[in-house]
């Protein structure tokens, strides 16, 4: 059963001002703060070209009141040098797998791991110098190398977007109909059957299905729900 969907991938917190550029090493990122209940299915950051490029995974936490994460990440995306082609400061973005469903009002953050450095690859990121974001800040987290693994920059903030699917816009367009057997009920009447599926692995255009409904029209709004389901929509 094909999905065809006429969501609109959109953006829900942003930053945009990047004036200023810096090489950050791993555990540096943003706390951010979502508005709308939705997929959160990557974010944007603002790189600037240099001639050897790096690699990095970006991963996605809950955090506390201060932005400190909680363990573990909630999710996580790869990000590959090669992406980087651009002659000028460009944003690029960081595809989560799997999405994360976000709710209004919650504490989250994003920070990079370096998978390059030095001259194996590494890039200048987008920030600036300035509180110009009100719902969070630019963070330093990494347990793993920092004697005190937390610290938060009242003053300064990356530039990034998170790129989130709105649940309003979760619809469903007719994939195919004909006579089926559907929960227990043979019928002649055309029926149509919907299925929800998610991108399991972006590298490869793997899909699967997260859950399948019947209906008999379109389009069928189908919000994301709250519950134990990792992906968020159960």
């Amino acid at each position: 059963m094909l999905l065809a969907t006429t969501a609109v991938l959109g953006a829900d917190q942003t930053q945009e001002d990047h004036s200023l550029f810096a090489d950050w090493g791993s555990g540096h990122g943003q706390s951010f703060m979502p508005a709308t209940t939705g997929v959160l299915y990557g974010l944007e950051i603002a790189i600037e070209t240099n001639d050897n490029p790096g690699s990095i995974e970006v991963f996605l936490w809950k955090t506390d009141s201060s932005g400190r994460p909680f363990d573990p990440p909630l999710t996580s995306g790869y990000f590959d040098k090669t992406n980087v082609v651009h002659p000028h400061p460009s944003w690029y973005p960081v595809f989560f797998d799997p999405p994360y469903t976000q709710t209004p009002g919650e504490k989250l953050a994003f920070t990079i791991t370096l998978l390059t450095s030095g001259s194996s690859g590494w890039n200048d990121y987008g920030y600036v110098d300035a509180n110009a974001y009100p719902n969070g800040c630019r963070i330093l987290y990494d347990p793993s190398w920092l004697e005190e693994p937390f610290t938060s920059y009242s003053n300064s903030d990356w530039a990034f977007r998170t790129l989130v699917i709105p649940e309003t816009q979760l619809t469903f367009t007719k994939p195919y109909a004909e006579p089926s057997y559907i929960f227990g009920t043979v019928s002649s009447e055309e029926y149509i059957v919907y299925a929800l599926q998610l991108c399991s692995n972006l590298s490869v255009d793997t899909w699967s299905n997260i859950s399948v409904q019947a209906g008999t029209g379109a389009p069928l709004t189908w919000p994301p729900m709250t519950g134990t389901n990792p992906l968020g929509f159960f």
